[in-house]
């Protein structure tokens, strides 16, 4: 697969062993292994991947994660992650969405976000989890997006939506 898109800005620290302060490596992810051992080595952190701090700085497709600090990570995870975000054709990333909203606002009561409920979420998507439609429309109160997740489309859900006003009038 080719990695030429990146979605992803993270910023790995680390702190310098002896005389304190910090080394800092910027890293684009999806990244090839390459890019990612590279970024170890400019914060100096081979063998101490453990140290390393992750700030995500830039999202293109989850604006909801920049600017924060990753407290548990795993880079080849994110790594994966930013795959599956990159990878996410145009007409599943309005369900996506849909799905990431609900995640963070949930979180928003509970202060926390689930990276796996998130990640999970990507498998849902895409459908290599083993969830039928049905079961996730489903999962919502909310009507107008179970009728929008079958249409599948924008402009069928602002039909719709339209057709909903009308007979409320």
């Amino acid at each position: 697969m080719n990695y030429n898109r990146k979605i992803m800005r993270l910023e790995l620290s680390a702190e310098k062993a002896l005389n304190g302060g910090y080394y800092y490596a910027e890293l684009l992810l999806p990244a090839a292994d390459y890019e990612i051992k590279d970024a170890m080595q400019r914060t100096r952190a081979v063998g101490r991947e453990s140290t390393v701090e992750v700030s995500s700085l830039e999202c293109d497709i989850l604006p909801e994660l920049q600017d924060i600090r990753l407290d548990t990570f795993s880079l080849d995870e994110l790594n994966f992650f930013a795959k599956r975000l990159a990878s996410l054709p145009n007409e599943e990333l309005p369900v996506f969405y849909a799905v990431t909203e609900q995640i963070f606002d949930d979180a928003e009561e509970s202060e926390t976000v689930d990276d796996e409920a998130v990640e999970t979420e990507t498998d849902e998507v895409d459908g290599s989890a083993d969830v039928e439609e049905d079961e996730a429309a489903a999962s919502y109160e909310d009507e107008d997006f179970s009728e929008f997740a079958e249409f599948g489309s924008t402009d069928e859900y602002e039909q719709l939506a339209e057709e909903d006003t009308n007979e409320d009038a």
